[in-house]
Parts: C-alpha cells; structure tokens; sequence
C-alpha cells in the first residue's frame, strides 16, 4: 500500500543514533548504546508513524486535517515543498484505499498559492484530497493581519473542517503567520535540517490565557522525527519550484510610471474592501452558512459599516449572485 515511501520517506528517527543494529525484519532497524539500551528505533515509512496514524485516523472519522511545515530559524532550503509533496502523497495513497478511488496526486492540480483558488478547491474537495498550500504567508502573513484577503483565509482555515480533506501549508516559521492559522492547524512538521523534521501535535488550552500547546509526537516513550530523500528532479517539485519563481518577491515587480492621489488610494481601499464583502458574501451563500454570521460581523472582518454590508448584500439578491 505505501511502498512508494521506501524509496522517498525511508525512515522515522527517534532519539540519538549511537550504534546501529539490524534486526530479524530486514525493514525495522534499531540503534542501541551502552549496556544495549535502545537509543533509537526505524520504522519503514509514515503509516508506521504516530502523525501518519494521526492522520489516518481523522479521514477515517471524517475529519479534516491542517498542517504547518516550517524550517527551524526560519532556514531556508532545508525541503519543506519535498516534506509537503511526500506527505500529499501518503495522504493520496490513503484514500484511494479507504475510500475506494483511484486518483492520481499532482501538484499542478492540487497546489495552490491564492486564497481564493485554494477555496474553490476546497469547495470542491473529495474526501481525503491532498491540498497543497505552498508559502503559506503569501496567504496570511501576520505583517498584513488586516489585509482583506489575509482575514477571509484566516478565517476560513479556522471554520472550514467539513469536506474531510487535508491541507498542507509551508511557511519559513510560525512567527510570519496570522496567529489563527497555526491555532486551527493539527501537526506542526518543524525542518530542523535538511532531511529532518520534528513532528508536533497542536492543541490549546481550554482556560486563560488560552494558548497554543505543542506537544511532541512519540512512539514508544521516545521523541518522533521524520528523514526524507531530495526529489529534485521529480515533477510536482520542479512545478511548484517554478511557480514560486514565478510568483516573485511583494514589492520588486516592475514599477510604471503613474500618478495616484490620496482620494485614488482612499477609492481603492473602499474598493477592496467592497469586494470581499461580496466574495465573503458569495462564499457564505454557497456554503448555506450565511445565516450563521451577522452582517456585523461581516462588517468587522472587512472594516466597513454594517449599512454597507447591507447595501451591498440587497445589491447581490438583486443581481441573483447570492
């Protein structure tokens, strides 16, 4: 069933290697040290695994699944779009067995770096399909926790846990997040170095000052850590490689010579924030979960009057797009 992690995701590592020692299965190794006290076990690949049977499990009890891959002190190059890509394809491996389908994973159709072509997906979505969401903060970077688009998506990753599907997100580290987006996440895979990530389970505390808890994953008393080969050459990484190429650094594309005054600016602002009521409007209408949220608090999340968000909603049932 998962064989294709042989050869891409060979190991889990928990503990200190010191020495190795092969045992009867040629596919379980363990590492022991002084007085052959067990340092370290391997296990063959990820549904051996406490994130893979974590995993397992929700798309068993058809839940949705969230998660963050970051590298430690936001280092870059260490293999989080590989991490990303391996996971999905577990994850597809899964439910093609447990639901019976066939399907074929590419990241061409199941990547996403826009808000809102990851929703359309979403709305969409199969159980158990494998989204995904590649430089999380292009979507929900903390430094525009205001900005339209950053609210609807941080909102939406928050509430959005009916399709049974799994959504994996890369981000350089937590702290460039909207602080509601590792708050709705399950697991937190941590790139220590290339190759190695620490595997966290994501909860919170139920009294004040409700913060976040990250709780290490284990196997047997001992700490859980997931090792990776580089696929550079593959294809759904040589995709995705290029598409954030193409997607370019905010604030360095070409500039054109152009004049805006402070009441163009102050239009466009009004604008933008007259869209997303309509796009939020839209969603909420096609999820039938409009009534479950006020026209004030539309109005607060898009920072506009409640009177507008009535406008333009009576604008919308006019036009027959709600």
């Amino acid at each position: 069933m998962f064989e294709y992690f042989h050869i891409w995701l060979s190991f889990l590592m928990v503990g200190t290697i010191s020495k190795i020692a092969q045992t009867d299965n040629d596919s379980h190794y363990v590492a022991t040290g002084r007085n052959g006290k067990l340092n370290t076990f391997y296990v063959p690949n990820l549904q051996y695994t406490t994130v893979g049977k974590l995993i397992i499990y929700r798309l068993m009890e058809d839940r949705d699944v969230k998660i963050i891959i970051t590298g430690k002190g936001k280092t870059t190059g260490t293999g989080k779009t590989t991490l990303a890509i391996l996971f999905a394809r577990f994850v597809n491996l899964v439910r093609n067995d447990l639901f019976g389908m066939d399907t074929e994973w590419t990241s061409r159709e199941y990547s996403f770096m826009d808000v809102w072509d990851y929703l359309k997906q979403y709305e969409e979505a199969n159980p158990g399909d494998p989204l995904i969401t590649d430089e999380l903060e292009y979507m929900a970077d903390r430094r525009r926790a205001m900005s339209d688009t950053n609210l609807f998506f941080s909102q939406a990753w928050s509430v959005l846990r009916y399709k049974n599907a799994v959504t994996i997100g890369t981000a350089p580290g937590l702290m460039d997040l909207e602080k509601r987006i590792p708050e709705g996440a399950d697991i937190w895979l941590n790139v220590v170095f290339k190759g190695k990530a620490n595997s966290y389970y994501i909860t919170a505390e139920d009294f004040p000052p409700y913060q976040i808890i990250f709780r290490r994953m284990r196997q047997g008393g001992m700490k859980e850590s997931i090792l990776w080969n580089p696929i550079e050459s593959d294809d759904d990484y040589q995709y995705l490689k290029n598409t954030k190429q193409e997607l370019g650094v905010p604030g360095l594309g070409k500039k054109e010579e152009t004049t805006i005054d402070e009441s163009d600016m102050n239009q466009m602002e009004r604008d933008i924030r007259n869209e997303y009521v309509r796009e939020t409007l839209r969603f909420l209408a096609d999820k039938e979960l409009i009534e479950r949220f006020t026209q004030t608090e539309i109005a607060d999340m898009a920072k506009v009057s409640q009177p507008q968000v009535s406008k333009i909603k009576k604008e919308m049932e006019k036009e027959g797009t709600i």
